[in-house]
């Protein structure tokens, strides 16, 4: 044995097998997907796993909406996993197996946990959109607890193995025991920044460790520096700790058709949610840019948002007001499936699932990694 070899062994033999390995580990786990086709576009597959993630812009953009719709896609990818895994336990005979069927059994599948901050978890809404509240979701929804205190917590969730997804929402409630006690006349602002260092440097571990995700979420400050218009909380620590950064924006609204409101009497159905990646370690930066349409009574409009894809890269056809549906295997018209505006489309793909599924499932195939 080479002395190089003797100081791997013996480093992992003491701090464990995975501290130091001959080349890259891959990642066992498949991201979570969001419910918007651009989104898993632009992140080529989906909400990441084993990462820090954060979610920022100005009020009323999107943010907790579709925090909501990673937890909900977690609950269900949690769930599958996990009956796997019961499934291929169940069927060994190890010794060691039974034990783990008896851990994963007691313990169910991995959990969500929704830090709620600022108090303002729609329960109607997070339902509409999805999230089941009674199974394997934690709500913390703190009282007068210090930052310390809370982010401790987060540590100690994490490395207990049976969480996947912590949400904090937001970052910029969390605040030091240094400051809790502090009248608003003599309070200091700015402690948050080096405790997150600190916190970081702790949780960042046990996520990649147990394939946890960290997703905070964040707001917009107007910002001291003469070069920038806006900036977020948390300091440096945090910018770099995040794996990925996206902001979202409030864009144009939609009438009931899901067409751009041209008149200020007509009323709302939804708006336009504006999504760019100011960061991202986990995919090519190719695909910055992109959106997702919400509707104030469903959600996500999947369907109308994937009529807008298809449409951008040649999976339908226009000609005048008519729309054609192409075999996305084949490259020929799709028999019996043509459609006049994009109200129309958007019903056909709602009406029928097995052709949503033909283009969702070749567009995950092909086109998202």
């Amino acid at each position: 044995m080479t002395e190089f070899k003797s100081i791997v062994d013996k480093f992992n033999k003491k701090y464990g097998s995975d501290i130091i390995t001959n080349g890259l580990k891959p990642l066992e786990y498949d991201a979570i997907p969001f419910s918007s086709v651009y989104l898993n576009y632009m992140l080529h597959g989906g909400f990441p796993r084993a990462r820090v993630v954060e979610f920022f812009g100005p009020e009323s953009g999107g943010k907790t909406t579709t925090a909501l719709d990673v937890v909900k896609n977690a609950q269900i990818v949690f769930k599958k996993e996990w009956e796997e895994k019961v499934e291929k336990l169940s069927a060994s005979t190890k010794k060691s197996d039974k034990l783990e069927l008896e851990k994963i059994t007691e313990s169910g599948p991995l959990k969500c946990v929704y830090f709620d901050l600022e108090h303002t978890l729609n329960e109607e809404w997070a339902r509409m959109l999805g999230v089941n509240l009674e199974e394997n979701f934690y709500l913390v929804s703190p009282d007068a607890q210090s930052a310390e205190e809370l982010l401790d917590l987060i540590v100690d969730m994490v490395s207990s193995e049976e969480v996947g997804l912590v949400v904090l929402d937001s970052i910029c409630y969390l605040e030091p025991m240094a400051e809790l006690n502090e009248s608003l006349e003599k309070k200091s602002y700015g402690g948050i920044s080096k405790l997150l260092s600190s916190f970081f440097r702790k949780v960042t571990p046990y996520l990649h460790k147990f394939t946890a995700s960290l997703l905070i979420i964040n707001q917009l400050r107007d910002s001291m520096d003469l070069y920038k218009l806006y900036d977020t909380p948390g300091g440096r620590a945090l910018k770099h700790a995040c794996s990925v950064r996206i902001m979202f924006k409030k864009g144009e609204l939609y009438n009931e058709k899901f067409e751009a409101i041209k008149k200020s009497s007509e009323l709302a159905f939804g708006n336009q949610v504006l999504v760019k990646i100011e960061k991202s370690k986990i995919s090519k930066p190719d695909r910055i840019v992109g959106f997702y349409k919400l509707s104030y009574y469903s959600g996500i409009e999947k369907e109308s948002e994937l009529a807008d894809f298809m449409l951008k890269f040649g999976l339908i056809t226009q000609a005048g007001s008519w729309f054609t549906f192409i075999d996305p295997e084949s490259g020929e018209i799709l028999d019996g499936f043509k459609a006049q505006g994009m109200p129309k489309v958007v019903e056909l793909l709602k009406n029928n699932p097995e052709l949503f599924n033909l283009y969702t499932t070749y567009i995950n195939n092909n086109m998202i990694k």
